[in-house]
């Protein structure tokens, strides 16, 4: 079973503040949910993972511009 991640554990992986990983999820650069009604996120591990592939994919094709 793939791990849950909070917001802050997130940020802390990719040195980011977590309001930037708020961000991300609202946009949906990255999966995730929203436990209850308290708006408590947690994002699979095996997503954050997907996105910083994507994201290294997209930037190696900007830089090949």
């Amino acid at each position: 079973m793939d791990k849950l991640l909070t917001i802050e554990q997130v940020a802390k992986r990719l040195s980011v503040h977590p309001k930037t990983v708020l961000r991300w999820l609202h946009s949906g650069h990255l999966k995730g949910f929203q436990l209850g009604n308290r708006g408590m996120w947690r994002i699979f591990e095996a997503d954050l993972a997907d996105s910083v592939r994507a994201g290294a994919t997209i930037n190696r094709a900007r830089n090949n511009e």
